[in-house]
């Protein structure tokens, strides 16, 4: 089967295109060309308000038809619309993730943590049993290929400061927002 790219759905943070193939997702990525040094607002409690996002055709206007994607990929564009309408709260599509050992400890740690509540780095280090590996565990949640349904947005540092965020601070604070996050830690 030839690669179709990925599919692009609108969001409130701009288009996101979705990689992955009959096995499941394999990449989210943040295509912020229409957000780009704009900071990303949203009301406390309040749903995202989707008219600010770009057309949805699917494909960014490819002439491919949204069929023509491999399930996984279908499911994650739908899946994704419902969350930033404020209608899910988990995913359920399947993931091909690939990474080390350690990496993939990492990832399936943060899918523990509910929506709408945070962690610290070091409560992600002591979860998957290396306490001291806090540094370690940034990088592997740095290298997360699938945000938003791994929740690497809902990691911040032990004193409540929001630490980093791949794909800008304003999009981590938009995302911990729109969950209703507070910043208590674990």
């Amino acid at each position: 089967m030839t690669s179709l790219g990925p599919m692009t759905i609108a969001t409130p943070l701009g288009p996101l295109e979705i990689y992955g193939g009959p096995q499941g997702v394999r990449a989210i990525r943040f295509a912020r060309s229409s957000t780009k040094g704009q900071e990303v607002r949203i009301a406390p409690g309040q749903a995202a308000d989707e008219s600010k996002a770009i057309p949805d055709d699917g494909h960014a206007g490819s002439a491919v038809p949204d069929d023509a994607f491999p399930a996984p990929v279908r499911q994650a564009a739908a899946q994704l619309k419902e969350y930033f309408a404020g209608h899910r709260r988990e995913f359920d599509f399947p993931l091909d993730l690939e990474g080390t050992p350690f990496q993939l400890a990492v990832w399936r740690c943060l899918c523990s943590i509910p929506f709408g509540e945070t962690r610290s780095y070091a409560w992600v280090a002591r979860t998957i049993g290396r306490p001291t590996a806090f540094r370690a565990v940034g990088q592997a949640i740095g290298s997360n290929p699938i945000p938003i349904v791994v929740p690497c947005h809902r990691v911040i540092a032990s004193d409540g400061s929001f630490g980093g965020y791949t794909g800008g601070l304003d999009i981590k604070r938009f995302l911990l927002r729109l969950e209703g996050a507070e910043a208590a830690t674990g």
